[in-house]
């Protein structure tokens, strides 16, 4: 089973926040892989194994005539000719190139008309990124809606583009997940009150599918899509503790595990072989091995406590799920566990 390996550091420490920990690769065997997580304004990431020339991530976000910014999500995005970094904070969303050399593109909440009122106890943020297919971006915000954007490359550079705004939710966005399925190409949303929303992408365009109601009060705090399941198979992690997964055409659940006895605070799929792994606010880990064919869905396969850490995130390592790496709350190490 897993075993702690080692530990790498990061330049500055882990914010408290949902999903702090994101993950990239740029090789077909995870080698040149790159872990990185958010404090105050700055996202910082290396890569944990010994490759040459690679590079020391350390991204700020900058933005005119305003202090004190707070990044509220992080992600890398694999699109079909590039990878790129996408920043949220209260006062908008940058785009970078991976490593944050170059902005791309930026979004101001202010200057769209995105300002926080009364009603909106977080205030203005954005939370909850998902590529979709070869060029579009999805990003979850405050108001609820769901801001789509296009990526191309030309011969000269990167041209970023908002193609519009889409409404579903009434509280805010905590998470977005996509992935092709039989279905299409299909994107999850979910927010604060439970609420989970399906949508499917064509022509650069979102449609509602589906919407898939809370029963017990808590909201969504972490959301996957497994492919290989029939049409598939939306996962969703709530605050109470809760993995309930759903069909994605249908909306009708289909398993449910009482898997932590505390928020789940990250959450990851192994497309490969279908290990999905989970960290919760109960300072433990948990992989499950979910299966397509006849059986049980969903079986625990593997559950250790990290002692005196609030953990904020968990990602593997490789798309199998032969490794995978944990982040906590005021710590400037990475934890990373492998078979």
């Amino acid at each position: 089973m897993y075993e702690r390996v080692k530990a790498v550091t990061i330049k500055g420490s882990v914010a408290p926040q949902l999903k702090n920990l994101q993950v990239v690769s740029f090789d077909s065997v995870w080698k040149e892989v790159y872990i990185g997580a958010n404090r105050k304004d700055s996202f910082t990431a290396v890569c944990p194994n010994n490759v040459e020339n690679s590079t020391k991530v350390a991204v700020q976000y900058k933005t005119k005539n305003k202090e004190n910014v707070k990044i509220s999500c992080a992600k890398w995005c694999p699109l079909e000719n590039c990878t790129i970094l996408v920043l949220g904070c209260q006062y908008g969303i940058q785009v970078f190139d991976w490593d944050g050399s170059n902005l791309i593109f930026e979004y101001s909440f202010e200057e769209n008309g995105l300002n926080s009122d009364e009603k909106q106890v977080l205030g203005p943020h954005a939370k909850g990124v998902a590529a979709i297919g070869s060029s579009y971006i999805a990003i979850g915000l405050h108001t609820g809606d769901i801001l789509l954007l296009r990526v191309d490359v030309d011969e000269e550079a990167y041209v970023c583009t908002v193609v519009d705004r889409y409404r579903n939710h009434v509280h805010y966005i905590t998470d977005l997940a996509s992935s092709n399925t039989t279905a299409g190409r299909i994107l999850a949303s979910a927010d604060n009150d439970g609420l989970i929303s399906v949508w499917k992408e064509e022509d650069g365009s979102l449609s509602l599918m589906n919407k898939i109601q809370d029963w017990v009060g808590f909201p969504v705090t972490t959301l996957s899509i497994w492919n290989r399941y029939k049409e598939g198979l939306i996962i969703a992690g709530y605050g109470s503790g809760h993995i309930r997964m759903f069909n994605v055409e249908t909306g009708n659940i289909v398993c449910e595990i009482t898997a932590h006895c505390g928020w789940i605070t990250g959450m990851d799929l192994a497309s490969g072989s279908g290990l999905l792994l989970t960290c919760s606010e109960d300072s433990y880990v948990r992989v499950w091995q979910l299966s397509s064919t006849k059986g049980p869905l969903a079986e625990h396969w593997y559950s250790h406590p990290i002692y005196d850490s609030l953990l904020t995130g968990a990602k593997f390592l490789d798309p199998n799920g032969s490794a995978f790496c944990v982040s906590s709350f005021d710590s400037t190490e990475i934890q990373i566990y492998q078979m």
